[in-house]
Order: structure tokens, then sequence, then C-alpha cells
């Protein structure tokens, strides 16, 4: 096995541990705190739009597997703070950020292909939600997250030291993206792309996902994110965009119905891996810039969220229309791509 998927394995397994250990801790603060909203808040800020000027500062530093290992540690260590969840908030949303951006990176530099970021943020997903579930059902498990953080926290650093020779990451010489229309322009929809597909995603809320049907439903989100990469790498990322958003769009307006939502959210999140690897595409110099870029958007589709504060839930049409529009953008910036480098 190529070393490149052998680290790609354990940061895919690393994220699941480091996802399900944010939301078993968030959800399980929550509880205690008078303000959920605002902890919730403290949190995703941390744990992805502190990623944009994270993403900058590790570009230059070039220790990718390290601050993915101490993103792990911070995960840990925000348990020790349960009596204070604000504090908590805060540790685990940074141990979140720097982890993503470290295994991010990594993934980002042993391959030029898609795949690799779907099988890495695939897992995420599913940590997620048994994370919560875990929560929910008030198990303790504070000593066996915080020692399998650990574990994993050394084993990203030996596994890095065993298998490159040392822990300096082969980051390319930091530069921002060329002064150019089209790579400025492109790397704008791409992160309005992203803006959408998390607005979307949390107005999914199907009649179907409850119960066994939101177990299916993270599945899927999944499901769709790990063969987005191959989709895109076998039939080109323009082809893989319009197959899944468009069928994304047709899915979404009988969404109640559990197969076609279902498929919906499957094809819906195809796409990630392919805005990952674009973006990427376009700031060669700067990967955990354009890691932290996308992440960015994710928590700016989060706030109109945040602001109902309440059960959110969007219209099938209104669905399909954003799958739509997400196309729209997503097609143009692979077209302002190929102006620039005759690629797609």
């Amino acid at each position: 096995m190529k070393r490149e998927n052998i680290s790609l394995l354990l940061y895919t397994l690393a994220h699941f541990a480091v996802d399900f250990a944010c939301a078993n801790l968030i959800f399980r603060i929550s509880d205690s705190f008078s303000d959920a909203a605002l902890l919730m808040l403290t949190y995703n800020f941390c744990a992805f739009a502190l990623q944009l000027p994270l993403g900058v500062i590790l570009d230059k530093l070039g220790r990718n597997a390290l601050a993915a290992a101490i993103g792990c540690l911070l995960t840990g260590a925000a348990y020790l703070f349960g009596s204070v969840p604000m504090a908590a908030a805060v540790v685990c949303g940074l141990g979140n950020a720097a982890f993503h951006l470290g295994g991010g990176i990594d993934v980002l530099n042993g391959s030029e292909k898609a795949a690799p970021s779907g099988v890495f943020v695939s897992s995420g997903a599913i940590g997620l939600f048994l994370g919560t579930l875990c929560a929910k059902s008030g198990a303790a498990v504070n000593l066996p997250v915080i020692s399998v953080l650990c574990l994993l926290a050394v084993g990203i650093v030996l596994l890095r030291k065993r298998l490159f020779g040392n822990i300096r990451s082969e980051n390319a010489e930091f530069a921002l993206p060329e002064k150019s229309s089209f790579a400025w322009g492109a790397l704008a929809l791409l992160f309005l792309v992203v803006l959408l597909r998390s607005f979307a995603g949390f107005g999914m809320g199907f009649g179907w996902k409850t119960g066994f049907g939101a177990l299916i439903a993270v599945f899927c989100a999944a499901f769709g994110k790990f063969f987005g990469g191959f989709a895109s790498d076998k039939m080109g990322s323009s082809a893989a965009s319009a197959v899944s958003l468009g069928a994304a769009a047709l899915l979404c307006i009988f969404g109640n119905n559990i197969v076609c939502g279902a498929l919906a959210i499957l094809t819906f999140n195809m796409t990630m891996p392919i805005t990952l690897r674009k973006a990427a595409d376009i700031c060669g110099g700067c990967k955990g810039f354009s890691f932290g870029l996308m992440t960015f958007g994710l928590f700016c589709g989060f706030i109109p969220v945040y602001a109902e504060n309440s059960a959110f839930s969007l219209n099938p049409a209104v669905l399909c229309l954003l799958c739509l529009a997400s196309l729209g953008l997503l097609l143009t910036a692979l077209y302002l791509m190929r102006g620039r480098s005759g690629r797609n």
C-alpha cells in the first residue's frame, strides 16, 4: 500500500474520532448551559471560521501532521473543561480546527485527485451522528474518548516520521493565488457553493429523518462525500457536478419520500470533495488557506440557521432551487478554471 494511502486511512479514522468526541462533548454540556444556541455558535466559530487564519499560519509552518496531532490532544483536553461549558466549546473547537487543517492539507498534498479528499471527509458525518447519539443516551465515555485521541495523536506523528522520514510536511512554498480574475473569481464561486451547500444541508428536514431514518440520512451523506471524489476523477468534475446536483434538485422535490430523500442527500453531498480539490488547485501554495476558506463557507451557511433559533427546514421547492443555484455557480467556477489552465 502506498504511504499516502496509509496516511489517508489513519487520518480518516482520526476524523471519525475527533468529530465523535466534539459532538459528544458539545451536546452533553449544552444541557447544563443557559444558552445552548450561543454555545453552539461559539463552538462552530472556533471549529470552522478560525480555520481560515489558522490555515495561513499552517501553510507557512509546514507541520501538518503535528497540527493534526495537537488537534486530537486539544479535543481530548476539552473534556477536562466540562464544568466550564464555554471554555470547553472553545478548546474543543480549536482542536477540531487544528485536526481538520493538518489532516486536510496532508491529504490534499498526497494526491492531485479528488477521491482522497472525499474519503477523508466522509467519516466525519458518521462520527458526529454517533457522538450526538451517545451524548443523548448519557453514556460515560470521557476516559475512552480521551485515551483514543491521545493514541491517535501519537500515531499520527510516529506514522508521519516512519513513512516520510520526518514530521515536516511537503507544503508548497507559500503563495496566494495569482492576481487573475479567473483564479479569484473561481475561488469566490466555490466559496458560495460551499455556503449554499451548508445552508441547504441544514434545511433538509425531511419528515422521515427520525429514528432509523436519521441513521440512513447520515450514511447517505457520508457515502455521497466518499463516492463524489471517485466520480469526479472518473467522469470529470463538470460532468460529476452536473449529474449529482441535477439529480439532487429533482429528488429534493420528492424528498419527503424516504427513498427519494435519501438519494437526494447522497447526490447533494457528492460535490464536497470537488470543491475542496478545485479550491486547492487554485491555491497551490496555500492549501491551508483554501481549506480554511471552504470551512468558513460552512460557518457562513450555519449563521442563518443559528438566527432562526428553532427547528430549521426548507420547502422542497426551495431546496431544488438551491441545488440548481449551486450547480450554476460550480459549473461557472469550473469554466473559469478551464479558461485559466485548460483543465476541468
